[in-house]
C-alpha cells in the first residue's frame, strides 16, 4: 500500500468515526482501534535499511514540511476517534493519548534499523490527535448553539 493510500484510509477512517459515533459510541471504539493499528503498521513496519547518521542529517525543506503535514494528518483520526467518545476533557485526552502513542511508537522505532525516531514527530503527532479532538468539539459547540438558537425562536 502507498503512502497516499494510507492518509487517505486514515482520513475515511476519521470521518466515519466523527459521522456515526455520536449514536454508537461503541463504532469510535472500534475506528480508533482500526487507527491505532494502521497507525503502528505505517510507522513501524520495515523498509530499506537507513545508515545512522543519515536520522541526523538535515532533511530538504520540502520533505520535512511534508513530514509534518502527513504526521499531523495521520493523528488527527486519533483526536477525532477519542472526541467522538465525549469524554469530559476531550481536548486533553486526545492530546494525552496521542502523545503517549506517537512516544511508544517513537521508541519502537528506535529499535529498528529503517526507522529513524524523532521528537519531531512526537509533536507532530500529538498536535494532530488535538486538532482532530479540537475539529469534533467545534463542531459540537456549533450544533448545540444552532439547537439553542432554533429552540428560542419557536
Amino acid at each position: 500500500m502507498h503512502r497516499h493510500q494510507i492518509l487517505w484510509t486514515v482520513i475515511t477512517l476519521g470521518v466515519l468515526a466523527f459521522s456515526t459515533s455520536w449514536r454508537a459510541p461503541r463504532a469510535a471504539w472500534l475506528v480508533l482501534t482500526g487507527i491505532v493499528a494502521l497507525i503502528l503498521y505505517v510507522t513501524l513496519r520495515s523498509g530499506p535499511g537507513v545508515a545512522a547518521a543519515d536520522c541526523f542529517l538535515p532533511a530538504d525543506t520540502d520533505a520535512r514540511v511534508l513530514d509534518v503535514v502527513q504526521n499531523v494528518i495521520l493523528f488527527l483520526p486519533v483526536g477525532l476517534s477519542i472526541a467522538a467518545l465525549r469524554p469530559r476533557r476531550p481536548l486533553r485526552i486526545a492530546t494525552i493519548v496521542g502523545l503517549l502513542l506517537s512516544i511508544g511508537v517513537e521508541v519502537a522505532q528506535r529499535f529498528e534499523p529503517s526507522r529513524c525516531p524523532s521528537p519531531i514527530d512526537v509533536v507532530t503527532n500529538a498536535t494532530g490527535a488535538f486538532v482532530g479532538a479540537a475539529v469534533i468539539v467545534f463542531a459540537h459547540a456549533v450544533v448545540q448553539r444552532f439547537q439553542r438558537n432554533r429552540s428560542a425562536r419557536s
